[in-house]
Parts: C-alpha cells; sequence; structure tokens
C-alpha cells in the first residue's frame, strides 16, 4: 500500500524538474512511511511513497522500470495472483529483479498490452509510462479499492493517490465544482467522476486511462460485472451446493488477502461481515480490534466479544468519545475533498488503534453491497410488491392516507421514515428509487437551503449518469440494478473511500475477501430470493456461517458504524457547530439561503426535527473551504 503521483507535459522538449514531483510526493508521505522515489524522464515525472507489504527490500523500490529502462511503473496496492503471474512469464523468458508483486505488472504489459489488467486479482491502482510510444496508461481496480486522481491541463496532465497533492501539482486557478453541490449534499459525496474542484476527476473503478501524448485522455472500462445467467437454487441441495461453494471462494480470497511480510489482523466490528473475516481467519489466531461509544445504543463491542471468545483472538478495544471531532481537520486535510460520513472519526481511530500493533488489517467491507444489506433493499422488495396494486389506489388512497400520519419529525420515528419510503415510490421512477431513499436530504429541504442562483437549476441526482459504470448490461430484476447501484457508487464513493484514506492516514493497509473479483462475480449470479427476501437481507450469507458464527449474531437487528453525532450535537458539540457553520466566514461564501442553516440547527437543538446528517454535511463542506483556502494559493469558491 503507497502513494503515487506524476505529471506528463504537454511540451515534449520541456524537462520535468525533480522538485515539482518531489513537492507532490511529500504530500503523500502518510501513505508511504517506508520509503520514497521520484524519477524525471524528459517530459515525465513519475513519484511514490512506499509502505513495504511485500519484498521490504531496495529492490522493492518505486518507480521501478522494465530491463532496457523504456517502460516505468507506479504502484499502490496489492496483486494477490502475483506469483502465479511471474510463474507463467518466466515461462514466457521473463526475468525478475525483485520478489515484489508490482514488478508483474511491468512484464505483464510487456506481453500483453493493455489487455493484461483482466489478469490482475487484487486492489491497485497503478501508471505505466511507455517512453517507446509516448503513452501514459492509468488503471484503477475492478471495485475501487484504490483511489486515483487525474488533471487534464493546458500545461500538461497530472495525477495522483489522493486530491491534494494533485492540486499542490497544478499549474492553474482551482475553483469549487458548484454544480456538483447538489450531488454532495445529497449524497454526502462527490460522484464519481466528478469531484470538489472543477477539472479534477476521480478515474473510475474498473476502468484504465490513456494519455497517448498530444492526444485526449480515453477512459474505457475493461471489467463488467455480470448478474446473469442465474445459478439454480430450487432444491434444498442446490442451495446447500451454493452455500458450500460460496464458503470456499470466500476463504480462498481471506487467504490470499493473508500474504504478507509484515504483522497482520482484523477490524471486528460485530457486525456479520467482519466477524465472516475474522471466522475464516481462525486457524491463524489473528489480533482483532474493536471501536465502542459510552452511547449504549451505539456500542457493539458485546457482539464482538462473541466472536473474540469463541475463535480465542487477541483482542483490542478503544472508547471514542464526542472530543474525537478534533481530528476532523485532519481528515479534512487527507480527503482533499467535502465528504460527510460521520463514520469516518471512529474509521480513523480504529485504524490508529490498529497500526500500533500490525501493519494490515483485513475488513469485511463489501458484503452488505453484495447481498443487499441495507434497508434500502427491503425497501425495493416492498416498493416492487406495491408496483402491483393499481396505480389509482397508490396515488389517491395510500399516498393521502402516509401522508396524513402524524409524525416525530425526524429522531428515528418509524412515521418518518415510511413517508419518506413513500415519497421516492410515488415520485420517481424504479431506477431512481434506491439513491432517493439513501439521500441525506429530502428534495423540498435541500432546495429551501440553496440560494436563489442553485435553485434555478436544481434537479436531483440522476442515476443515468453512472451508465459507464453500469455497462450496457440488462437487468431481469429491480433488485439486482439496486444492489449495483450501490457496488458501483456508494460502495467506492464513500465507504471505500473512508476505509482508504482513515487508514493510510496512519500507514495501515487495509484488504476485504468480499471484494474478490471472483467471490463478487458469482454473488452477483445468485437469485435475489438468495440476498434479500420477506423483509431479511444477506440470506445465503447468514445461512451458510451458521456453522462458524452464533445465530443470535447472525440475525440480529443491523446498526451499522453509526456514529452518535444525534446527542453530539446537543451537547458538547453544539458551540463548535454554530461557531463554524454561523460564522461570517461561511456566510460570506453565499451559497446558502440566509437563516436557513441557524433554522436547522436551532431545529435540531430542540429536537423538533433530526438534522444530524445534514449538519454535518454542512460543517465537512465549511470546514474543507477553510482547509483549501489555507493550503491552496489559487483556489476560490466562486467560478
Amino acid at each position: 500500500m503507497c502513494g503515487l503521483a506524476g505529471y506528463l507535459f504537454t511540451d515534449w522538449e520541456r524537462q520535468a524538474r525533480p522538485e515539482d514531483i518531489q513537492m507532490m510526493v511529500d504530500a503523500l508521505i502518510h501513505r508511504g512511511p517506508d520509503d520514497e522515489g521520484v524519477e524525471c524522464l524528459g517530459p515525465m515525472a513519475l513519484g511514490h511513497r512506499r509502505l513495504s507489504i511485500i519484498d521490504l527490500s531496495p529492490a522493492g523500490r518505486q518507480p521501478m522500470c522494465n530491463e532496457d529502462g523504456r517502460i516505468w511503473l507506479v504502484c499502490n496496492g496489492e496483486i494477490y495472483n502475483h506469483e502465479d503471474l511471474r510463474e507463467e512469464l518466466r515461462a514466457k523468458g521473463h526475468k525478475f529483479r525483485s520478489q515484489s508483486d508490482s514488478e508483474v505488472i511491468l512484464h505483464l504489459y510487456e506481453e500483453y498490452g493493455d489487455g493484461f489488467i483482466s489478469k490482475l486479482r487484487g486492489m491497485f491502482a497503478f501508471a505505466i509510462w511507455d517512453s517507446r510510444s509516448r503513452r501514459l496508461i492509468l488503471a484503477r481496480d475492478r471495485l475501487g479499492q484504490k483511489p486515483l486522481y487525474y488533471r487534464d491541463e493546458k500545461q500538461g496532465f497530472l495525477f495522483a493517490s489522493e486530491a491534494l497533492p494533485l492540486h499542490k501539482g497544478s499549474r492553474e486557478p482551482l475553483r469549487f465544482n458548484k454544480p456538483g453541490l447538489i450531488d454532495y449534499l445529497s449524497l454526502g459525496y462527490f460522484p464519481s467522476p466528478s469531484s470538489a474542484i472543477l477539472g479534477t476527476k476521480k478515474l473510475e473503478p474498473g476502468c484504465y486511462l490513456v494519455k497517448e501524448w498530444g492526444q485526449d485522455p480515453v477512459v474505457q472500462p475493461y471489467w463488467t460485472l455480470d448478474y446473469g445467467p442465474k445459478w439454480d437454487v430450487s432444491t434444498a441441495k442446490h442451495r446447500e451446493n451454493l452455500d458450500q461453494r460460496f464458503l470456499e471462494l470466500f476463504d480462498e480470497a481471506t487467504r490470499m488477502r493473508q500474504m504478507a511480510d509484515v504483522s497482520l489482523g482484523a477490524f471486528l466490528s460485530g457486525g456479520v461481515d467482519s466477524s465472516a473475516v475474522v471466522a475464516s481467519m481462525s486457524l491463524a489466531r489473528p489480533q482483532t480490534f474493536s471501536i465502542g461509544f459510552q452511547e449504549k445504543a451505539y456500542d457493539e463491542r458485546h457482539y464482538a466479544r462473541l466472536v473474540v471468545d469463541r475463535y480465542q483472538t487477541v483482542h483490542r478495544e478503544m472508547v471514542v468519545e464526542p472530543d474525537a471531532v478534533s481530528v476532523l481537520n485532519t481528515l479534512i486535510d487527507r480527503f482533499g475533498e467535502p465528504f460527510a460520513d460521520s463514520s469516518a472519526i471512529p474509521c480513523y481511530y480504529l485504524a490508529k488503534l490498529a497500526r500500533n500493533h500490525v501493519t494490515v488489517a483485513l475488513s469485511g467491507d463489501g458484503a452488505d453491497e453484495m447481498f443487499g444489506g441495507y434497508m434500502q433493499f427491503v425497501a425495493n422488495e416492498l416498493a416492487l410488491l406495491l408496483d402491483k396494486v393499481p396505480a389509482f389506489v397508490r396515488q389517491r388512497v395510500l399516498g393521502p392516507l402516509v401522508a396524513g400520519l402524524p409524525t416525530r419529525l425526524g429522531r428515528d420515528d418509524p412515521i418518518y421514515r415510511l413517508k419518506r419510503f413513500m415519497g421516492a415510490f410515488l415520485n420517481g421512477d424504479r431506477e431512481r428509487r434506491p439513491l432517493r431513499w439513501s439521500r441525506l436530504m429530502v428534495p423540498e429541504q435541500l432546495y429551501n437551503l440553496l440560494n436563489k442562483d442553485l435553485q434555478a437549476s436544481f434537479g436531483e441526482v440522476d442515476p443515468s449518469r453512472f451508465a459507464l459504470r453500469h455497462g450496457d448490461q440488462h437487468f431481469d430484476n429491480e433488485g439486482d440494478r439496486a444492489l449495483h447501484m450501490a457496488l458501483r457508487t456508494y460502495l467506492p464513493d464513500d465507504l471505500l473511500t473512508k476505509v482508504d484514506i482513515t487508514s493510510m492516514a496512519h500507514g495501515l493497509e487495509t484488504r476485504a475477501p468480499f471484494l474478490d473479483h471472483k467471490l463478487v462475480e458469482f454473488v452477483a449470479r445468485l437469485p435475489l430470493s438468495q440476498k434479500v427476501a420477506r423483509g431479511q437481507t444477506k440470506r445465503l450469507l447468514k445461512r451458510a456461517l451458521l456453522g462458524r458464527l452464533p445465530r443470535k449474531l447472525l440475525y440480529r437487528k443491523k446498526k451499522g458504524f453509526a456514529v452518535p453525532i444525534d446527542s453530539w450535537f446537543r451537547g458538547q458539540l453544539n458551540s463548535f457547530l454554530r461557531e463554524t457553520l454561523l460564522s461570517p466566514q461561511a456566510k460570506s461564501r453565499e451559497l446558502f439561503t440566509p437563516g436557513q442553516v441557524e433554522k436547522m440547527i436551532v431545529d435540531h437543538e430542540q429536537g423538533t426535527w433530526n438534522h444530524q446528517h445534514s449538519l454535518w454535511s454542512l460543517l465537512c463542506l465549511e470546514l474543507w473551504f477553510r482547509s483549501s483556502e489555507r493550503q491552496l494559493s489559487d483556489f476560490s469558491v466562486h467560478t
């Protein structure tokens, strides 16, 4: 796990300077505390920070080149099948100078050209510079576990593992992506390929980019997830065989991710997914790490201890207090753009705890998106049933009936959730429903918050914008479409971004067995009945794990990695919230209707509405503005 950066001048005669690429690399030191390297190759500059995991010797240092010095590589990530690929390449006459998994990429490119990417099994983001053909290739793993940002400017093309070093190396004015503000306030992140800065893009998962010298960059997908044909589940024997096949693939993926020349452990939240990983690792008696809260409604350490007791892991815990928000500015700097998932705070402390004892940690990320672990998938199942009700009954009977029910205006009120469900069900097509159910603000609230200029261009997040990540595939049912939307949007742009940034802030590598692409492809072909049915989520996963985990853990109510910001904003963090969002500095940006932000704060303080997620997104936005103004000399909110 490392950090990479680079730039290619538009003018072929212009020579790259070591001090320029060094500035970008220095901003990535937290990603790779063990070593660094820079190379200037005419108009091309490559930089790398190294976290040594496989082949700790100097032979694994990057940037690295092929035998004749014409092809260069910088890579972030791990290639889990590198030993098999190495033997295949040796049989074809290739000679290796290291045991590094990254060196395999160079020889694969020499042997197979661009098509080699599909041979890789792992998590990765890399750049290959082919000086012979004046050609730069960027690639990102299939599920988006490793990030990669880029900018195509008049003077040159830049790329980096994080946004901040990219912007430090930019030679153009940096302007806030104001049109993308609606996306951010709806989702809590800027969906790929966009970002918070105009002109800065994120390479999408499962894609590669080719930048031929003198031409515009071209992005192409190299992997599309196929949801058919479906596996047969017509008999108990068929289902038993699928359960066994899942466990075989899962154990193989977990075993491959224990490949390391350094100490290794696992996160253990007390949920099904991380517990499944620890159970699969049990023969190694892993070190495990958990985070808890003083607020009992948010604390799940007692479930984690069930797994600890069962498998006798070496376990450590930490309690997160409200003053943990003191790290928020550090996180804002690391993310490089507004990011409104508050669970980044406990993730940051969990990574810090783990890094004190190990260099690599396995996690349960990805299972919810594969198996339908969120309530939005249950909502989708209910909506498909209601679709069978005549339209006039839905619109004239069910709609008014639900609208007339009294609520306590948020605060996890089930009637409020029912109203949100019906609002999305009645007012949006099937493809839009999953995004409507998962948004942070309902459209009316968001519209009222925005200033008049933004109101004039207001529109909902359009799922068709994610067409590249959908491919041209056909979905047999809306359940698979909803799962795919989560797997290709929320998973890489929120969940995996959060895990990458918070873990790499401490130089910790995280690996997710559920995101092995062979396992993902197997699960995609499961009928929806084996994922979500009759209100139950992750059906096959839980059934397959019955022999490994306690039933009361498998079938308990899901809580997620939630943070008690609701009570924090009414208590210890209230002054911080007010001082930040109601400051003259914040108001001077003129993005929101005067008085509307203060009304949201007052409503939350008085308990008339739970605005915790909306207020958190506004807080992170304002802190990011301040971070950008402090660190970037030519940044402006206004275009």
